[in-house]
């Protein structure tokens, strides 16, 4: 139960933080001013955000002391679940940016010139 309230708390404060990015319309600002000053706080999420995300790393700290788990087990296991999907976020982020442009030629019909003469002797640039 404990998991599922850090969990939510984690959570609300991630969308806190992506809803004072997000541009609101006139009338929403007009009809709900509450509202949006709440959502415009957001910025008080990134600290919620931390302090819960600390938490989270004392208590799974706490509980490999308790099993007398090594240090070395410990950062391994908070290796293996933080850098694969950070490596794989970095790919795919990457990886779209050729993409969309390329989908962008192809909806459009417009391509990028590249001169013959730019190129050398040798038919490299």
């Amino acid at each position: 139960m404990q998991s599922r309230v850090i969990d939510v708390c984690r959570g609300a404060a991630a969308l806190w933080v992506v809803c004072v990015h997000h541009t609101y319309s006139p009338a929403f600002v007009e009809q709900l001013p509450r509202v949006h000053q709440f959502l415009k706080a957001g910025f008080l999420g990134v600290p919620m955000f931390f302090v819960v995300s600390g938490y989270c790393i004392a208590a799974s700290a706490d509980g490999c002391v308790r099993k007398r788990e090594s240090t070395g087990g410990f950062l391994r296991r908070r290796f293996l679940r933080i850098y694969p999907p950070f490596w794989a976020s970095l790919l795919v982020v990457v990886g779209a940016i050729p993409l969309v442009s390329c989908l962008g030629y192809l909806k459009s019909g417009v391509y990028p010139d590249f001169p013959i003469e730019s190129l050398g002797q040798d038919g490299m640039a």
